[in-house]
């Protein structure tokens, strides 16, 4: 398997895991989860969408995942979504909010931003790559 394979398919695995882990942990906990949305900086209004959406969103996100035809979108929006929670993540970290939310409403309760930032990377790092190839190869095939 060539590196323009293998990182697709660990981009895959590791979006899978991640995400029917952090979804599951959120839909068992739910009054935990939406605690900690409330801890957020988010208007209350969104609270119930967000209680919900994220943990469906990413499960349907692990569906495309497994579905082969349907992968290299599960791939793209596994890596949107991250790139989403990372630049949350940053803008925590750079102050551009009033006050600094408590990190309670990851399922990684325990670490700080700084190492939530750091798992995000991990994760978004080979999702942005297995995105670049995937676009190469629709525009490549339109060519």
């Amino acid at each position: 398997m060539n590196w323009k394979k293998a990182i697709p398919f660990v981009t895959s695995l590791m979006l899978v895991l991640l995400f029917t882990y952090t979804a599951l942990d959120k839909l068992a906990n739910l009054s935990i989860f939406e605690y900690g949305l409330k801890a957020q900086v988010f208007h209350s209004a969104m609270i119930p969408a967000l209680k919900w959406g994220i943990p469906l969103a990413e499960l349907l996100i692990v569906i495309l995942l497994l579905v082969p035809s349907l992968n290299r979108a599960g791939i793209v929006a596994g890596t949107l979504l991250m790139l989403g929670f990372t630049v949350y993540i940053l803008l925590v970290l750079s102050t551009v909010f009033s006050k600094v939310p408590c990190a309670c409403a990851g399922v990684f309760r325990t670490i700080t931003w700084h190492q939530q930032l750091v798992l995000n990377l991990i994760v978004l790092i080979p999702g942005m790559l297995s995105t670049a190839f995937i676009w190469r190869g629709m525009r490549a095939r339109t060519v």
